[in-house]
């Protein structure tokens, strides 16, 4: 598939083990690899990486976007996020 060109990409900023990643020199299958990393790391326990996140924290997201589309629908007035 080739390289991508979209920039720089920050893993784990400021975190332990966090790194920049240049796009434009890696592929996407390296990201592939990246990725597999990261999830064979949480299994084996090691505090390299910052913790993926929960269900929790994804459900929480999606509440939080459709209260932004709440917000918009009704003209920019303020939505409570459940």
């Amino acid at each position: 598939m080739g390289n991508s060109s979209i920039g720089v990409a920050v893993i784990g900023a400021g975190m332990a083990g966090g790194a920049h990643i240049n796009l434009t020199t890696v592929s996407q299958n390296d990201l592939f690899v990246f990725q597999t990393r990261a999830f064979l790391e949480q299994i084996a326990g090691l505090d390299r990486l910052p913790p993926a996140p929960t269900l929790a924290d994804g459900l929480q997201n999606i509440r939080l976007l459709d209260a932004v589309v709440a917000s918009a629908n009704a003209g920019g007035k303020n939505v409570a996020v459940p």
